[in-house]
């Protein structure tokens, strides 16, 4: 069963953590690369601003028409932003908590499982970048910025 692509990764995170906020770890793909798939060695620079604001893929293409390495390599920005997979830092959130990077492609919004998510790479760009590091699926359904991607 698929839940929204932004709740469920919310839902995973805040399992995992994400109350006392501290500095997070980094993440494969923290360049933007689709190279992942394996581990990194937590850091300090997760949830930095020194971090891409993109994830490297075209802003107009839809979620729902990415290709399995293209999800990965959203997936990989997107967790990188906020910890590292299976990891989650000094919060108690679950928001984008993976065990790897195949489960969370696996839990991305596609034509079978949102059929009508008409949100872009570029909207959820905007999301993740609104957030801060220790978010919750709370502050994901009250950002304005993620409006768009919240069906997906």
């Amino acid at each position: 069963m698929h839940r929204p692509f932004l709740v469920s990764l919310g839902l995973a995170l805040v399992a995992l953590g994400l109350a006392a906020c501290g500095s997070g770890g980094g993440l494969p793909g923290a360049s933007g690369g689709a190279d992942s798939g394996t581990n990194s060695t937590a850091g300090p620079e997760a949830g930095a601003s020194t971090l891409p604001s993109s994830s490297g893929l075209p802003p107009s293409e839809k979620l729902v028409n990415l290709t399995d390495a293209q999800r990965g390599q959203l997936c990989d920005w997107a967790v990188t932003k906020f910890s590292d997979y299976g990891t989650r830092a000094d919060c108690t959130s679950d928001l984008f908590a993976y065990p790897d990077q195949a489960s969370c492609v696996a839990d991305s919004p596609n034509s079978t499982s949102a059929p009508d998510c008409g949100a872009t790479v570029a909207q959820m760009e905007t999301c993740i970048n609104s957030l801060p590091q220790c978010a919750t699926s709370g502050d994901v359904v009250l950002s304005l910025q993620c409006v768009d991607v919240t069906t997906c």
